[in-house]
């Protein structure tokens, strides 16, 4: 049961309330929608984005830690559907949903029809979000350096490396690798002192994910 966040009453489907009383429907906050981002510029999805249906889009994202998920659900509250359990290669995931919302319909445009990062400010929520999606604390070799995964990204490159640097993350350099035939990928690395400024930017880490800051590293 969830409650609805215009009458507060309680259903046991809030997508089927919504479609009947669609002014029920709350707005989704700048908050939310910073996660939305940083989430879709890491392993994120838009559902329901094909501009020739009247569907309103919805998130998906699965992660690998359900404390993570726990912390999404609770962002979301209302907005969240329940989280779910799948597996891939043997492995255990936990995937976070939102339900349907015509206020995500916008991310829509990210599609056209691959997913494109536009062109934004990344701002240190968005990073955050990123971070746990995509990023990498590596500590091999006194490095201590944040490095970032754009997979699928190559033939933007010149675009992401701009976002990185007008959104105050200098990158120090990038790194070219293939994966299952694939030449596209590549990663983003930054130095000591940037990783440094970005840790205190995003500040304290998202639950289940606290491997990726640098206090359990020491």
């Amino acid at each position: 049961m969830v409650n609805c966040p215009y009458c507060n009453s309680k259903y046991t489907s809030l997508g089927t309330h919504f479609r009947y009383y669609p002014d029920h429907r709350g707005e989704i906050t700048e908050e939310q929608h910073e996660i939305v981002t940083g989430l879709l510029l890491g392993d994120g999805t838009i559902y329901g984005r094909r501009k020739d249906k009247n569907n309103n889009a919805f998130l998906s994202v699965t992660l690998s830690q359900e404390r993570a998920v726990d912390h999404l659900i609770k962002k979301f509250d209302w907005l969240s559907r329940e989280k779910q359990t799948v597996y891939t290669d043997g492995r255990q995931y936990h995937r976070f949903e939102t339900r349907s919302h015509p206020d995500l319909n916008k991310y829509k445009e990210w599609y056209q029809p691959d997913k494109i990062w536009p062109e934004i400010k990344i701002t240190s929520k968005m990073l955050k979000y990123l971070y746990i999606s995509d990023g990498t604390y590596d500590t091999n070799n006194s490095h201590n350096r944040i490095m970032i995964s754009c997979s699928k990204e190559g033939i933007n490159k010149n675009k992401v490396l701009r976002i990185f640097e007008c959104s105050g993350f200098s990158v120090d350099r990038t790194y070219e690798y293939e994966r299952d035939g694939r030449c596209d990928d590549f990663q983003i690395w930054f130095n000591t002192d940037t990783t440094q400024s970005m840790f205190a930017s995003m500040g304290e880490p998202i639950p289940g994910f606290e491997y990726k800051w640098p206090d359990s590293k020491s």
